[in-house]
């Protein structure tokens, strides 16, 4: 995965080698074959390529311009990264709109807070977390964007949810939620098992308490069976955490 991300923000095969610590035949062969398997990625990248050497300037999906200046090697590396965190933000800023006039809209008392790259930080208040939730996932693979919601679809099997019917689909965005008690402790959102604390703070300490065995799993601290046996203990303690909740 991070050697594809490389390649999408123009890392060339020599940059691969070095960063990767491998022979550039190796990094070479990884992006032929990555290439290979999007052959529009390829497209795309090039695009961006030719519009920085040949306009001086790259276009976002909003139709706003990233001007570049000289084609330099620098300038081509940010080209395509340009329009993927450029556009990445106009879907972000449009989320934003969109949540603001919802929470106008319905009165609801939670607060748009901030964004962090293409995360939007809300302080919710605890009796519209589910709502909050939902509206959140909606808006942000809902977007009305026309180079989302009607993309050409030629020879693409795309899934009928997606598919709008006449020779176009909605390319799938997906928006993830995540919950914390604080604005730097983030854990998984579970409604199912949030339902079974009356106290959100609680569940969240149940979920900081689950991240730090897995943690500790993974730096070697804890064996597969000791990270699974306190899994156990901590399950075991839930009737427990639901009662200091209440």
């Amino acid at each position: 995965m991070t050697r594809s991300i490389l390649s999408l923000y123009g890392q060339s095969a020599m940059g691969m080698a070095g960063k990767e610590k491998i022979p550039l035949k190796d990094a070479e062969e990884m992006l032929d074959n990555l290439m290979k398997a999007y052959p529009l990625l390829e497209k795309a990248i090039n695009k961006a390529h030719n519009d920085a050497r040949y306009k001086g300037h790259v276009e976002l999906i909003s139709g706003l311009w990233r001007r570049l200046g000289h084609a330099d090697s620098r300038a081509l590396r940010q080209s395509f990264n340009a329009v993927v965190q450029g556009s990445g933000a106009y879907c972000t800023n449009t989320a934003v709109i969109m949540l603001w006039e919802a929470f106008q809209k319905y009165q609801f008392k939670s607060k748009l807070v901030a964004t962090v790259h293409d995360s939007v930080v809300i302080d919710v208040y605890p009796a519209e977390i589910f709502k909050i939730a939902t509206l959140c996932e909606y808006i942000f693979s809902h977007l009305p964007l026309p180079e989302i919601v009607s993309v050409h679809k030629g020879n693409l099997d795309v899934p009928e949810e997606w598919d709008n019917g006449d020779g176009t689909f909605r390319f799938p965005l997906h928006g993830e939620v995540e919950i914390g008690a604080n604005y730097h402790d983030d854990v998984e959102y579970d409604p199912e098992l949030i339902s079974k604390f009356s106290n959100l703070q609680v569940y969240c300490q149940y979920q900081y308490a689950k991240l730090e065995i897995s943690e500790a799993k993974g730096a070697g601290i804890l064996t597969e069976e000791q990270a699974k046996a306190k899994e156990k203990a901590l399950d075991s303690k839930l009737g427990l955490l639901e009662k200091v909740g209440a």
